[in-house]
């Protein structure tokens, strides 16, 4: 079966070609899902937005940001007109906000601040096929930090590195790579190149085929002497 990939994978796949997101959610996947859907629905307008008062800084940052970016002009936030077709990608996209008239995409972001170019490269070389463009900008908000990251993109730059990042991706002679994302892979727990790197990392586990990152883990916790050691080397 070929491998799915969304552009909201782009920005895993540059780290690691082999990334595939494990299933579930989480409390903060969660609370960013609440965030994005309260600022969507005030920009268009929708009746009885309600969220909670803890995020009411984040969302007015998010509401107020959209409308500065677009001045004046309309910004589409209703989620069934922001699907983002890509070329290349098996997955549709959705993104958080569209200005035609300003030539901007836009995506809310909570919590801490990561690299999304890939990610909005690719939904600007959807908008440009969409639109007839041949340029395209980007917004990444933060809400959490109260901050902005903005890309320019021209066609050709938009789809070759989008399409570098699918050859990458779908090639056979690519390698895992360990990175910040690794958690949230579905090959986490009994990916090679992790389970190969804690291994090397502390010599008290044994070379025992088979190991898995829950095997390590037990190993270390098994008695205070092989958890003290793990903590000094590696804190």
């Amino acid at each position: 079966m070929s491998k799915e990939i969304s552009p909201s994978t782009l920005p895993k796949l540059a780290e690691c070609a082999l990334f595939e997101g494990a299933s579930g959610t989480s409390a903060a996947a969660e609370r960013g899902t609440a965030v994005d859907l309260a600022i969507r629905n005030l920009i268009s307008a929708q009746d009885n937005v309600t969220f909670p008062a803890e995020h009411s800084r984040a969302i007015d940052y998010g509401v107020e940001e959209l409308k500065r970016l677009a001045k004046g002009s309309f910004v589409e936030t209703r989620e069934e007109y922001l699907a983002m077709a890509v070329p290349g990608l098996s997955k549709l996209g959705t993104a958080d906000a569209v200005c035609k008239a300003e030539k901007w995409v836009a995506d809310i972001k909570t919590g801490q601040v990561r690299d999304y170019r890939n990610q909005l490269m690719a939904y600007s070389l959807a908008c440009m096929e969409d639109n007839f463009e041949m340029s395209w900008t980007a917004h990444v908000i933060y809400v959490d930090q109260a901050m902005i990251r903005s890309y320019d993109f021209t066609y050709e730059e938009a789809k070759q590195g989008t399409q570098r990042f699918i050859d990458r991706a779908t090639s056979a002679e690519s390698k895992p790579t360990p990175c910040e994302y690794c958690s949230w892979c579905k090959h986490y727990n009994n990916c090679n190149a992790i389970v190969r790197q804690a291994e090397s990392a502390i010599a008290l586990i044994p070379d025992v085929t088979g190991n898995s990152i829950e095997a390590i883990k037990e190993r270390i916790l098994s008695t205070p002497e092989s958890l003290g050691a793990f903590a000094k080397e590696w804190k």
